[in-house]
């Protein structure tokens, strides 16, 4: 690989998680690859113009599991012989 990216200004004390390093607009554009690599170890970079972060370049992270496929709680829910009556009682309730 190539030599190591220096950071470019520092932010203030606490402002970076210590496996975050921070690289300008020129040396992301010349050195991507390198930063992809650092990126997949685990490492993030942030990309700054004038020594103002302007992005982020993070670890891919799949979206988590949504809403289930139809089906998959087939078996697993069980309704009472009552589950259609009339439900009158409940909206009496409602209006008093």
């Amino acid at each position: 690989m190539g030599s190591p990216i220096p950071k470019t200004r520092s932010e203030p004390a606490g402002s970076e998680p210590a496996n975050t390093q921070q690289v300008n607009v020129h040396q992301a554009k010349s050195q991507l690859s390198r930063l992809l690599h650092d990126v997949e170890a685990g490492r993030e970079v942030v990309i700054a113009r004038s020594g103002v972060p302007i992005a982020r370049l993070v670890p891919w992270r799949p979206p988590s599991q949504g809403v289930a496929p139809p089906g998959a709680l087939a078996g697993e829910i069980t309704l009472t012989d009552d589950f259609d009556h009339p439900l009158e009682e409940l909206f009496d309730s409602l209006a008093t």
